[in-house]
């Protein structure tokens, strides 16, 4: 008998180490359309948001990019509320619940098919009492995968074959929204390996940067001769007679640049020069 909810079991196998590779498998499977939206209003217009889906699935992955500082290490609602109310700290809004609530509402898109909705949220937050939380979160169709770094530097590619019939429940999700989904002529259909760059890499490339910039910078203007301050000077040149008995050659050089006219010349503003990354 063949299996209708192959597309969520699979998903929900899947851990923080083999989720990008599967994402990337999605891009080569000609029986699943997928598609990447910058954004899925109206609850998640600030989460990057993979769609998947065949005749009887679809699998909503929304990619939450929040950092990973100490304000973001806390405990979910165990309720599914709106709200995440904790002693001592401010009210966090839920991204588990706007998950929730866009599942259901695609759901409710939906009315009339076969097709069952599963929700998946990557977030770089570190859920405290996650393992807790993972039967409530089942209940209502939803996984969570925490403790990501880089997010924003990953990507999957997509399968958005115009001729899959599936395409028009992406469609008929995707079109209630204002967001438009990118299309194959954007997106490579085969999976780019996915990629993320360490925190360690970023701090440097941006220190490099900086600092290649500014050794351009003064090179450039060691080299730089300056016309206004030189081009009328007179340069004496051959012997001085000291004496009758001593005389000395001499070669007197142009003087150097003034560093400030350099400046001034090149017009630098140095609000254009990329800055080193600030870390506390």
């Amino acid at each position: 008998m063949q299996n209708t909810n192959r597309l969520i079991d699979d998903f929900k196998k899947l851990t923080k180490t083999t989720i990008w590779k599967h994402l990337n498998a999605m891009a080569v499977n000609y029986a699943v359309y997928s598609t990447h939206l910058k954004g899925l209003p109206p609850y998640l217009t600030d989460f990057g948001t993979y769609l998947y889906c065949t005749d009887t699935n679809m699998v909503i992955v929304s990619l939450d990019c929040c950092g990973h500082d100490d304000s973001l290490t806390y405990k979910e609602s165990q309720s599914l509320s709106a709200l995440i109310l904790a002693n001592g700290c401010k009210p966090r809004i839920s991204t588990v619940f706007k998950l929730a609530k866009t599942v259901q509402l695609a759901k409710e898109r939906l009315q009339g098919t076969d097709i069952k909705v599963y929700g998946i949220l990557l977030t770089e937050a570190q859920i405290v009492n996650a393992d807790e939380l993972k039967e409530l979160w089942e209940q209502h169709n939803l996984m969570v995968i925490d403790g990501f770094r880089g997010l924003k530097y990953r990507s999957a590619g997509v399968n958005d074959d115009d001729e899959l019939p599936c395409k028009e429940y992406v469609k008929r999700v995707v079109d209630c929204t204002d967001e438009t989904p990118t299309t194959g002529k954007t997106m490579a259909k085969t999976a780019a390996p996915a990629t993320e760059a360490s925190e360690d890499e970023q701090d440097m490339t941006g220190s490099e940067e900086f600092g290649q910039m500014l050794d351009r910078l003064l090179k450039e203007g060691a080299e730089t001769k300056d016309e206004d301050d030189t081009a009328d000077i007179t340069l004496p040149d051959g012997e001085i007679q000291q004496n009758q008995d001593l005389s000395v050659k001499v070669e007197i050089l142009a003087p150097l640049a003034n560093p400030q006219l350099i400046l001034k010349t090149k017009q630098i503003n140095i609000f254009n020069i990329p800055q080193a990354p600030f870390c506390l």
